[in-house]
């Protein structure tokens, strides 16, 4: 579990693993977990995850979907 003490902020993704996902047909569903350089868990803001990760892959278009 992860408390609110452990927060980060993204510095790289691997796109290399979500094009081959893509290119396969799937459709990779990110959540904003990430892992610090010294391996541990971080919570990082969901939105800018996507934005992120948009970015990375230079998409043209993101699509979020939310729970209410």
């Amino acid at each position: 579990m992860i408390d609110g003490g452990y927060t980060g902020k993204l510095e790289k993704a691997n796109t290399e693993l979500l094009q081959f996902l893509l290119e396969k047909g799937y459709v990779p569903v990110v959540t904003p977990i990430a892992v610090s350089k010294e391996f541990e868990p971080l919570n990082v803001d969901g939105d800018r995850t996507a934005a992120f990760i948009a970015g990375a892959l230079k998409a043209a278009v993101i699509l979020q979907l939310g729970c209410s």
